[in-house]
């Protein structure tokens, strides 16, 4: 299958397009390009073997494939999309409604910019992270060409991870244009969830650490993360508030409403943190460490107070002028959080933020599911900014207990998890 992808350079040159058009993943997929089978260090920024990665490991190159699964089938037919006679295999061509699906599921772009090489059935290519290739496709392989010369020409300058954050939520938060609510969720899609170090990693990661680059390494990318989910989270707050009435139920935390009435669940043993039972809590899950960071690198002196007043607002219910006010000054904030360009942290600001996460571990773990998946992923990238990649190292061993007990959010059991992440303090170095 793989070989058959493969094209020499000249294929490549041939397949490119007028500016603005997307020219395929196989027009990168040359041996002595990005589709070598083993890493090469002929350049000083690729690895050379990112089509290759991409195509044999990445979840993005199966992404329309999904579709096309009879659970995809099931909910586009629980959501009204296609008759019952559809099946698996062509039910995408015959609703009018496949853009809903296909908008993050590929490369869903008019025809028109398609170049001879692009297939939709593709997936999520190289060309939805870093732009339509059509106008630097063949550029950016001449000897002496820097990148920096390809992104007035359509190429996304993805070396900034808070560039590439922005990026990866236009599908793992939503926009304007792609959304997965409420009736989507209830008809069995996955519920989102996003972590910028860690989903980049599992990929897996297809590049290496260079000048442009080192904001991605040693949590740098974390904490870009955390501050770009934050900025977007508050946008989408403020777009779903006109969008209508009635708040959105994916904005919130499911286990708010979806816990054991009848056998005391966690969340009644618990409490309700002074809410009546049943008020709906905003989901921070994808931003929870944010309010951390700012203080932690004494970025922003009120961000917590702003984020308490913006979830009593959506828990009541308040959209409209106030929410949108409060959500819109909150985003602007979060590009403090930011700086001039994300950085790998220092020594010492990894360990303050490893103790003062793991100290909130009580708190955080009654949050819900969502939050503690970002704890987890949290004290792992951080783990591993402050002892390196050592998976034996007993902070990074009691670390990947944590995951053990995340593989289910019906099965998540807050107590337990955290008395698992207590036990985290004193390994600290």
């Amino acid at each position: 299958m793989l070989a058959a992808g493969l094209v020499h350079a000249g294929a490549a040159a041939s397949a490119i397009g007028a500016p603005g058009q997307y020219v395929g993943a196989s027009s990168c997929a040359a041996q002595n390009c990005h589709g070598s089978v083993s890493p090469r260090s002929e350049s000083k920024t690729s690895l050379q073997n990112e089509y290759v990665t991409w195509h044999t490991n990445d979840r993005h190159a199966k992404a329309f494939e999904s579709l096309r699964t009879d659970r995809g089938l099931r909910m586009a037919q629980l959501l009204g999309m296609v008759p019952a006679t559809a099946t698996a295999e062509d039910w995408l061509s015959q609703t009018e409604r496949a853009g809903q699906c296909l908008d993050c599921h590929a490369v869903n772009v008019p025809g028109e910019r398609h170049g001879e090489r692009f297939r939709l059935d593709e997936g999520v290519t190289c060309e939805a992270c870093h732009g339509p290739a059509g106008e630097w496709l063949v550029e950016h392989t001449e000897a002496g060409w820097e990148p920096s010369r390809s992104i007035p020409l359509g190429m996304r300058d993805l070396t900034d991870p808070a560039a590439a954050a922005a990026t990866c939520l236009g599908c793992h938060l939503g926009s304007d244009e792609r959304r997965v609510d409420h009736t989507l969720l209830a008809a069995g899609h996955p519920r989102l969830s996003f972590e910028l170090d860690t989903f980049a990693l599992n990929m897996p990661s297809h590049w290496k650490e260079h000048e442009r680059n080192a904001g991605w390494f040693r949590g740098g990318a974390w904490a870009a993360g955390q501050a770009v989910s934050l900025r977007e989270s508050m946008r989408m707050l403020g777009r779903e508030g006109r969008r209508q009435e009635w708040p959105e139920f994916a904005l919130y935390e499911c286990s708010t409403c979806h816990h054991d009435l009848v056998t005391p669940s966690s969340r009644q043993r618990r409490g309700y943190g002074g809410r009546m039972p049943g008020t709906p809590i905003l989901d921070s899950s994808r931003y929870a460490f944010a309010e951390t960071l700012a203080q932690e690198t004494a970025q922003t002196d009120d961000l917590g107070r702003r984020l308490r007043d913006v979830s009593a607002l959506a828990s009541r219910g308040r959209f409209g002028a106030p929410l949108e006010r409060a959500a819109d000054e909150i985003a602007a904030l979060s590009n403090q959080l930011l700086g001039p360009r994300p950085r790998p942290l220092e020594r010492d600001e990894a360990a303050r933020l490893l103790r003062s996460i793991v100290a909130s571990h009580d708190r955080r773990a009654y949050e819900g599911f969502g939050t503690a998946q970002q704890m987890a992923w949290a004290l792992d990238v951080l783990a591993v900014a402050l002892v390196g990649d050592q998976e034996n190292h007993p902070l990074r061993r009691e670390i990947g207990v944590l995951f053990e007990q995340l593989k289910s959010p019906s099965a998540y059991d807050p107590a337990r998890f955290s008395r698992s992440v207590a036990i985290i303090e004193p390994l600290i170095p």
